[in-house]
């Protein structure tokens, strides 16, 4: 070891994680919760997945040895998160001038400060802020609690004194256990940040509305997310918001779809033994939904099946495909003719056959396992 690595590494002692991957998928379910709030997508997704990384790295570098600054990293990851919620509860106009002053570092937003704000206001935000002050609270005393090792309060907090030989007897198991508590405590804290945007990862987990509703670009938190990170208590609390109640009434009188035409919606699956049944509901179906149903109905031996050849609104079937591949590369021989719109019958690819045609004014490629023929397709 040269006199550079060692002298940056005195008083340094990793440690190994072994629960990190458990609270990565954990992290995953937040950042792929894309919040529905119009004029804020885009800035609520970069905020949202910045908290989340901010615990990853907090996580990287405990397990290296810098404690402090993992600390630092989770109240950053805190202070990330609560900082869109204060957006959001802002008209456009106050948010257009507090972000013209946040983009150009002048805007000084203070945690404290912004949840004192928002508890305040009479919004949709305040309300929630209001009947989760519980948990409001407990992320308050989180960041307090991190504030202290952050600002050296206490000898166990020198690296000099907390890594000194003498006192390893005390270390690691309790620390790495401490750590975790921290952690899962600032997730909880981001999980209440993120339902402050808009019902639809609680809302959701109710079927009465899944069934009532579109396509969102995000789905309900998996119900082991729920029961580790809110209690039984928190969802009643949260189902008596003004946000939460808005968005119930507003869905529970649309037309309540059976389980065939939720799973073609919501999953882009189709069952052959069902089609009868979701074109019974062909009025919540979109002129290209309907046309697949037509065309599944025609060929009966089709797997997969792609409006304008593309990934983006892909259908499969109940028909087993032989193909282990989904969608087309540039290796495939037909995948300029695709671009292109060019029709073709029974390509040969991966084990299955590919065509492509026109049908109601739109392109579609298909899957399928048997031949058709071109008289087939008038």
């Amino acid at each position: 070891m040269s006199f550079i690595e060692y002298y940056e590494s005195r008083h340094i002692i990793p440690t190994k994680i072994e629960w990190k991957e458990e609270i990565y998928q954990d992290l995953i379910v937040l950042e792929q919760s894309l919040v529905s709030i119009d004029g804020l997508f885009q800035l609520s997704t970069a905020f949202l997945q910045e908290a989340v990384k901010m615990i990853v790295n907090a996580i990287v570098l405990f397990e290296k040895g810098y404690y402090d600054s993992a600390y630092y990293s989770i109240r950053q990851s805190l202070e990330v998160a609560v900082s869109i919620v204060f957006f959001a509860s802002k008209s456009e106009d106050q948010r257009n001038k507090i972000l013209t002053k946040w983009k150009q570092k002048e805007s000084n937003l203070m945690y404290a400060r912004m949840l004192k704000e928002m508890g305040e206001k009479v919004t949709l935000v305040s309300d929630v802020i209001i009947k989760m002050q519980h948990l409001i609270d407990e992320t308050k005393t989180l960041k307090k609690k991190l504030d202290k090792e952050i600002h050296k309060e206490g000898l166990s907090t020198f690296y000099v004194v907390r890594n000194n030989v003498l006192n390893q007897f005390f270390k690691n198991e309790n620390d790495n256990e401490e750590f975790k508590k921290i952690v899962i405590g600032s997730i909880k804290g981001l999980t209440l940040f993120r339902i402050c945007l808009d019902p639809l990862p609680i809302l959701l987990r109710d079927t009465k509305i899944y069934n009532r509703t579109p396509v969102f670009m995000t789905d309900s938190f998996p119900e082991y997310f729920i029961n580790k990170y809110l209690t039984a208590y928190d969802i009643k609390k949260y189902q008596s918001t003004k946000i939460y109640e808005d968005a119930y009434i507003q869905f529970i009188d649309n037309v309540e779809m059976n389980s065939s035409t939720v799973s073609f919606i919501k999953d882009s699956y189709v069952d052959y033994k069902c089609i009868d049944l979701i074109l019974n509901q062909k009025d919540l179906l979109s002129d290209t939904q309907i046309a697949v149903l037509k065309i599944l109905e025609k060929f009966r031996c089709v797997t997969k099946i792609y409006p304008d050849g593309q990934m983006l609104e892909m259908y499969f079937t109940s028909l087993k495909s032989t193909n282990p591949t989904w969608g087309f590369s540039e290796k495939n021989e037909f995948f300029d003719d695709i671009l292109r719109n060019k029709e073709f019958l029974n390509v040969l690819s991966n084990n299955v056959y590919i065509s492509s045609f026109f049908f109601k004014k739109r392109y579609f490629v298909i899957e399928h396992l048997k031949m058709i023929e071109n008289k087939d397709l008038d």
